[in-house]
Order: structure tokens, then sequence, then C-alpha cells
């Protein structure tokens, strides 16, 4: 290691998370959530929303086995705008929108088909401070909710 890579800094790691874009809708029975809702009351109203649009309900977590080799990139029908470090997806074929917290931005980055999903986790523990364990869990959950949500698909494979 390089006293340049050492003095290097590394970002706090906070898990990533694929939060749906619920309300805002002209729809009167379309509920929204207080832009200071905890993490529980998005979720609990993300399901709502997905259920009565007919969206399945997220798959469990694909096992890192399923997932370590995989190349992942966007999937065609996505549009995505980064706004002070946190993603913002369209999927255009359902019209529902997703947000990314910084290190769940940091992975759909670096979901660009060039990376396997073995090498976007070292470098995700390349840049943040965090135990390669936790990454490994973290990318796990967040790739298997791209997938399923086909904002992700998997190439090459």
């Amino acid at each position: 290691m390089t006293d340049q890579d050492a003095s290097r800094k590394k970002e706090l790691f906070i898990g990533s998370e694929l939060r749906p874009k619920v309300g805002g809708n002209e729809d009167p029975d379309t509920s929204c959530v207080a832009s200071d809702a905890g993490n529980q009351e998005i979720e609990a109203e993300a399901r709502r929303a997905m259920e009565k649009s007919g969206s399945p309900p997220p798959a469990q977590p694909k096992e890192w086995e399923d997932l370590r080799d995989s190349r992942l990139q966007a999937h065609e029908d996505v549009h995505c705008s980064i706004l002070e470090g946190e993603a913002v997806l369209l999927n255009l074929d359902n019209g529902m929108y997703y947000s990314l917290n910084r290190v769940g931005t940091a992975i759909w980055e670096l979901c660009d088909g060039q990376f396997t999903v073995s090498e976007i986790l070292a470098r995700i523990c390349d840049r943040f401070d965090v135990a390669e364990e936790q990454a490994k869990q973290d990318l796990t959950v967040i790739a298997s909710q791209l997938l399923e949500q086909h904002l992700l698909v998997k190439i090459g494979s």
C-alpha cells in the first residue's frame, strides 16, 4: 500500500437501499409519504403502492453464489439521474421511480456490464469503510432488488 493509498480517507458506508417513489400522483386513492417518514413507513407505503399497481412482491435476495460471477447493466427501459450523490431511476416500462442512497448509487454506477459482481464488491470495499462480509451482504440484497424490479439485467451469462 502506498502512502497515498494509506492517507486516502474512505467514505462512510451506509447500507444501500432501493426506495420506490410513492405519492405525488393525481389519483386521490394514492397516499403520500411525509418527507420525514422512517424507513418502515416508506417501505410499508411502497408495498401498498406496489400491491395496488399489481407489481409482484419483492423476491428474497439471491445467494452470493448466484451473483458473484455475473455482469450487470441497466435495463434499456431505465433512465437514471444522479442528484447530490443519490440516483433517481425511472423505469419507463412501468412508470415507477426509485431512488438509491449514496452506496446504492456507487453500486449502480459500477453495474455497467464491465465488472463482475465480485469485482464490484472489491471496489465498494476499497471506496467505503466497510467489512467485506457486510458489503457482500448489502451488495447481494441491492443487486437482487434491482434485478427483481427489472432495473438491472444480467449480461453475457
